[in-house]
């Protein structure tokens, strides 16, 4: 019998028999540092009313962006593209 060790990114949850492969994916990945603020909108009776519409998270390479929800019926492409956050 033979015994294979296979190793898998915490992150993303790619495997590999290569040890140096995954830890080379790991450390491609950002962290979230902070959530940080949140928009809403204030139209009675709309969904973002309750929820956000959108989030603002900073992550460890120093970007921030926005992100929305997904909404039934529009393409995630649509809905839930991340927006780089311009501070300038």
């Amino acid at each position: 019998m033979k015994v294979i060790t296979i190793y898998e990114c915490e992150c993303c949850g790619e495997t590999s028999v290569d040890k140096y492969r995954i830890m080379e994916c790991e450390s491609s990945h950002v962290s979230v540092i902070r959530v940080g603020k949140s928009r809403y909108d204030s139209n009675d009776g709309y969904a973002f009313k309750k929820y956000p519409r959108s989030i603002r998270v900073d992550f460890s390479d120093g970007k921030s962006l926005w992100y929305e929800p997904f909404v039934k019926g529009v393409s995630l492409e649509e809905a839930a593209v991340p927006t780089e956050i311009d501070e300038g």
